[in-house]
């Protein structure tokens, strides 16, 4: 089975808003079964409409994680400990943890905000959590943008050429990323 690709809104805005030049949700998904939380699901409505909603929704499944009481739980717990993190960021660390750690399945959780993954070692180690889980869960998966597409551009989904065009993109939107990165990008697809 493929590994999942957990996607936050950081992660889907960047390739419905800044890579214009492929349809990186449509290439990631006819790989990876590509997931969001329903909390990203709604991020992602108050800025989506149209064809590039629609896109989302082709691809990206959306798991509702409210449904267990763990979630809310922590859910709540971490939206009080952490306001200045997303709704859809605590989301996304809790479908990794509950839906795909806990249950030792194959899955990155892909986001671009580097506060959400500075707090993900800290969050693992808080006593609320680990009681919660009943189980300690070490460490996550996760990647971003760059990694995701770098992960692409290994298997052979993407070629050097659209890679190309996707650094072109970046270098020229608001996606922060430096320029040693983006050249390590390059010569993936080499």
């Amino acid at each position: 089975m493929p590994t999942s690709k957990i996607l936050d809104n950081t992660v889907i805005s960047a390739a419905i808003n800044e890579i214009k030049s492929v349809n990186l949700i449509a290439i990631s998904g006819s790989i990876y079964p590509l997931k969001m939380s329903s909390e990203v699901y709604d991020e992602i409505c108050a800025g989506f409409s149209g064809k590039r909603l629609e896109i989302i929704e082709k691809y990206i499944e959306k798991i509702d994680g409210r449904r267990h009481e763990k979630y809310q739980s922590l859910f709540e717990y971490l939206s009080k400990r952490y306001p200045y993190l997303h709704k859809g960021d605590i989301s996304s660390v809790l479908v990794a943890i509950l839906e795909y750690a806990l249950q030792e399945s194959d899955y990155f959780l892909v986001t671009d905000d580097s506060r959400l993954r500075k707090k993900i070692p800290e969050i693992l180690q808080l006593e609320k959590v680990k009681e919660c889980l009943d189980r300690e869960i070490e460490s996550l998966n996760y990647t971003g943008t760059i990694g995701l597409i770098r992960r692409l551009c290994e298997k052979g989904i993407i070629s050097e050429s659209e890679l190309e065009t996707i650094v072109y993109d970046l270098k020229n939107s608001t996606f922060r990323v430096s320029d040693e990165l983006l050249e390590e990008l390059k010569r993936c697809g080499k």
